[in-house]
């Protein structure tokens, strides 16, 4: 694909007053960033017909040691939406016809 856009959507979050959401990624092979976390109240199966917002957290950058998990911090859900169901993006945007770098995605928590 000429675009090379990949999605993993975490299934529907409620928002109530004191929502959060944690994880844990890695990178090996760092060949470009690509990596944005988005939120959603509004995804309904396509990615690109629903309005996202960027997630404010750590991701890995090309410093960080091949394999070696980064805290994302924790997320503050309320920050993006007070009340309703959300989704989590986490969106990946490469390059074609080059190398990508390869991101882990581990312990993902949502807690309300």
């Amino acid at each position: 694909d000429s675009n090379n856009i990949h999605w993993l959507i975490t299934p529907s979050i409620e928002i109530t007053s004191e929502a959060a959401l944690s994880f844990m990624m890695g990178q090996c092979h760092w060949e470009t960033g690509g990596m944005t976390v988005l939120i959603s109240n509004n995804f309904s199966g396509d990615p690109t017909a629903a309005t996202w917002q960027e997630v404010n957290c750590t991701l890995p950058t090309d410093s960080d040691d091949f394999w070696a998990f980064v805290p994302s911090g924790d997320i503050d859900l309320t920050d993006y939406f007070t009340s309703g169901n959300v989704h989590i993006g986490f969106k990946y945007e490469g390059r074609a016809g080059v190398n990508e770098t390869t991101f882990i995605l581990d312990d993902i928590v949502a807690s309300n």
